[in-house]
């Protein structure tokens, strides 16, 4: 009988780096099956998996080192990033809040704790939300980041208008996403999601920018975004109703250091000073003092300041 040739380090290594480069073309986490379609057996996923080279997310379900925090919590539930938090894994403005949204097959059973595979998820936890798909994908889809045609429906059904409406403005801005290309995909949505893509403006430049702008429209108030001052050297302004109120819209991000704020009320100086009335808002207020924030507004418009 004769002996088999022994494997050498370097075909070890070799079958590590094809598994790798393999889970890595599927998005960094993966089915096993939908591993074996692509030529890597079974036995070596799980010899992979005890040597603590990829991670065993669920069973049957695997994931590389270096993949996703999200991606991979997803995937331990059962489904993939869906809505809010397919926007925020690709680098899109989310609202605030961690909640992490997971889209399952219809019909999915067996669904995890996103942090622990021994556990079963608690329905009733209010950090995850399970959006259930119109039917079932095949395994190789059924992990990963939902497509943007399907981001956007999950949006639509999971999340305020205004919400929707900044997400996609981002879209817009930090992509090649065009307002074609999101036309395109409202065929596919309901016509209440049909109604926000008219919304949907690229010049929006932050989250709490595009929020204030909604709010105000559904209230029968008109704000453009960036509108920039002639015969200036002053920056944009966020949002500017009328000829005159102009409002700000400080972000969490951009606006929270002392040397910024001092810019910032320079800046409202001088615009004052050319007739502007300014209206400046805290991310916090936006989000979590809203009515206030645009009764504020809708009150200088009643009184007619808006105007010269």
């Amino acid at each position: 009988m004769s002996k088999s040739t022994p494997k050498s380090p370097g075909d070890h290594s070799a079958n590590m780096s094809a598994l790798d480069s393999t889970l890595r073309s599927l998005g960094g986490v993966a089915h096993v099956h939908s591993l074996g379609e692509l030529g890597i057996p079974h036995a070596r996923v799980e010899r992979a998996a005890a040597a603590g080279t990829i991670v065993r997310v669920r069973p049957g379900v695997y994931a590389a080192l270096d993949a996703d925090a999200q991606l991979v919590r997803a995937a331990r539930v059962g489904g993939r990033l869906a809505g809010a938090s397919a926007a925020r894994a690709r680098g899109l403005w989310v609202p605030p809040g961690r909640v992490l949204t997971v889209e399952v097959s219809a019909g999915a059973t067996h669904l995890r704790d996103p942090d622990d595979p021994g556990r079963w998820l608690d329905t009733a936890r209010g950090d995850v939300r399970i959006l259930w798909s119109g039917g079932t994908r095949s395994l190789r889809h059924a992990f990963g980041i939902a497509p943007i045609t399907d981001m956007i429906s999950q949006l639509v059904v999971s999340e305020p208008e205004e919400y929707v409406v900044a997400v996609l403005d981002s879209l817009l801005r930090r992509s090649d996403t065009s307002q074609f290309d999101l036309e395109l995909a409202s065929a596919a949505l309901s016509a209440a999601g049909r109604a926000v893509i008219p919304l949907v403006d690229r010049r929006a430049d932050s989250g709490s920018e595009s929020v204030v702008r909604v709010l105000l429209a559904r209230a029968g108030c008109t704000a453009v975004p960036q509108v920039r001052i002639p015969f200036t050297d002053l920056e944009r302004m966020d949002l500017l109703v009328g000829d005159r109120l102009v409002i700000e819209c400080d972000s969490e991000q951009h606006h929270g250091g002392r040397e910024q704020r001092i810019r910032d009320l320079r800046r409202d100086a001088r615009l004052a000073r050319l007739g502007f009335i300014v209206l400046r808002f805290d991310w916090q207020q936006v989000f979590f003092e809203t009515d206030a924030v645009i009764a504020a507004i809708l009150k200088y418009v009643e009184l007619g300041l808006h105007r010269f």
